[in-house]
């Protein structure tokens, strides 16, 4: 069992609570699903459960923590520098620290996730392979040690579609228990039977968080029940209020044209009196108001779109490729490649991990980047980092070609408060630096989209409004995806990428 009693660990520079007095008990074989908006503290917390000291340098912690596990095995949502310059072996298998590592299952999981097991003895390194190659690795050899408690931060996050069917199927079945962060909608609704939700209210300067023994979607039907019946009766208080307030000032404004219209000092020193009860009702009719607050808000909430954009001519031929030959840097192999894409076309390319989906869409960039005239482009890269420099702050980064109060509209509509905004890029959550990448498509009016795993760092709450988003937008995008809800709601042409070629579904 894991116990958290008022647990708070709050940032040290900020002062700001990520986390705010949890009390939790997590029993033998629960499986946990730790949910929140971007940048609210999950992974700090999930990286504290597994080792308190790694958060010392930036978090202060309060409140206690027992457990009676033995093995702790924990997935971070990005793998170290240092490991990935190893090769694989190197990587698997240490002979001072991995006494109990289980080759035999090692290699049944490699087989399980259609991972090639020559990589085991090969001298490339980690760091080459690509992301769901490596994501595969770290979860074999996570699954191919002893443990009892299992931490995973993002595990779903660039794995192809049967290897997501595989780690749902090993999560729902696992007797051990298992904490975890997912944007993946349908891996929470299958797997997680019990909630941490982590909320940021007020410009992120009020932290609250939930637990409830509950299937996710159970939970967030809940909640949404919950939001409307708190909305209904705030609209319904509000409506009471202005008829309260429209009937004093009707009052009032009576008193005050017969005070105009008396001649008696009677009846004016009534009416004076009438009219100061009238003045001291209306104020305390206001503190009233001040202290009932504002309405319901949902913290997940995203106000954005691109309704302005003027896109292309559904018509225009923006892509053509006949026989084009994709080289694998990897394998050496090519793959020949059909395509052709009009202006206002919206593509999924699936496939599996390593076949090329992200050097054919780096490719489809470079292309579109090259030809002459008015296209304008956004790409939004698996790694993030491609694109700047991490040290620029977010508002420097979408102020290149924009004014400061513009920028701050679109940030603050994300749900960035000030600290986000002026804090090197270098130092928020990957849902935020997505969310930053989203805000300068926005400002830039791109009329195509180049998106590589476009909603892997959304939040869960967040991931109907970054649909959303993406559904409406007028414009061309192509985009690599393994995300089940975002296939089925977004695109309206799927390819599938495979060695003979591009494969319309």
């Amino acid at each position: 069992m894991l116990q958290l009693n008022h647990l708070t660990i709050k940032h040290r520079r900020t002062a700001a609570v990520l986390v705010p007095d949890l009390t939790v008990s997590i029993q033998k074989g629960d499986k946990v699903a730790l949910i929140g908006q971007e940048g609210v503290g999950k992974s700090t917390l999930l990286s504290y459960l597994f080792d308190p000291e790694s958060i010392k340098e930036y978090a202060d912690v309060h409140g206690q923590i027992s457990h009676s596990f033995q093995n702790i095995s924990y997935l971070p949502q990005q793998m170290p520098a240092a490991e990935q310059n190893k090769d694989c072996f190197s990587y698997l298998y240490n002979s001072k620290t991995d006494s109990f590592f289980d080759f035999n299952r090692c290699f049944q999981l490699a087989n399980e996730l259609g991972f090639d097991s020559t990589h085991f003895d090969s001298s490339q390194t980690i760091g080459s392979l690509s992301g769901g190659e490596r994501l595969k690795l770290q979860l074999i050899k996570l699954f191919s040690t002893p443990s009892d408690l299992i931490l995973l931060d993002e595990p779903a996050n660039d794995l192809d579609l049967d290897s997501l069917e595989w780690l749902q199927n090993t999560i729902q079945q696992s007797q051990q228990t298992i904490i975890f962060i997912s944007h993946d909608e349908h891996l929470l609704a299958k797997t997680a039977n019990k909630i941490i939700h982590l909320e940021h209210h007020k410009k992120k300067k009020q932290a609250l968080v939930h637990t409830k023994k509950s299937r996710y979607l159970d939970y967030v039907t809940d909640r949404q029940r919950q939001f409307a019946k708190e909305n209904a009766l705030a609209k319904k208080e509000k409506q009471e209020r202005n008829k309260q307030l429209s009937k004093l000032r009707r009052s009032q404004s009576a008193v005050h044209h017969a005070l105009n219209q008396t001649r008696n000092d009677i009846e004016g020193r009534l009416l004076a009196k009438k009219m100061k009860a009238l003045k001291a009702q209306q104020k305390r009719f206001e503190r009233e108001n001040r202290q009932k607050g504002p309405a319901p808000y949902q913290t997940d909430t995203i106000h954005i779109d691109f309704q302005k954009l003027q896109p292309l001519p559904a018509g225009k031929k923006i892509l053509c490729y006949e026989h084009e030959l994709l080289s694998l840097p990897q394998t050496g192999k090519t793959i020949p490649i059909n395509l052709t894409v009009y202006g206002q076309d919206k593509i999924v390319i699936t496939g599996r991990n390593g076949i090329g989906k992200t050097c054919l869409l780096k490719h489809i960039y470079q292309e579109l980047k090259e030809q002459k005239g008015t296209l304008s482009i956004g790409y939004m890269p698996q790694n993030y980092d491609e694109i700047w420099d991490g040290q620029e702050t977010a508002l420097e980064f979408c102020g290149r070609r924009h004014q400061k109060e513009q920028v701050l509209t679109y940030l603050s509509s994300l749900q960035f408060n000030y600290e986000d905004i002026y804090q090197p890029v270098n130092k928020l959550s990957g849902g935020q630096k997505a969310k930053l990448l989203l805000a300068q498509m926005l400002l830039n009016r791109y009329k195509i989209l180049l998106l590589d795993e476009p909603t892997r760092s959304f939040s869960p709450t967040s991931q109907k409004s970054i649909r959303q988003v993406l559904k409406t937008y007028p414009g061309c995008i192509i985009s690599v995806s393994h995300d089940r809800s975002y296939i089925s709601h977004v695109p309206q042409i799927s390819y599938q990428l495979t060695e003979k070629g591009l494969i319309k579904k």
